[in-house]
């Protein structure tokens, strides 16, 4: 695409734990210049349920910036952070 400025990611969270009390969004993510917005939300129980193959989603993080692999990686490592706590 010829007027294309940039690359936008999208990443699903999942509780990475089995109970959570809160939301907490990693200093990491929401301060990367890449970081656009979030549509998370609190928890309504702290019991997680157990996942079936991937998962439904608590909700979506949105990445926007300029370089494919910076992006690549962010989305990666976003795997590894814990959102509820």
């Amino acid at each position: 695409m010829v007027d294309a400025k940039g690359y936008a990611g999208c990443f699903g969270v999942y509780p990475r734990r089995r109970v959570v009390s809160k939301l907490e969004i990693p200093e990491e993510t929401e301060n990367h210049e890449y970081f656009e917005s979030h549509e998370l939300t609190p928890p309504v129980e702290e019991t997680v349920t157990k996942r079936t193959a991937f998962g439904t989603h608590w909700g979506l993080i949105y990445f926007y910036g300029e370089d494919p692999y910076v992006m690549r990686d962010l989305l990666k490592h976003q795997e590894d952070l814990d959102f509820y706590v």
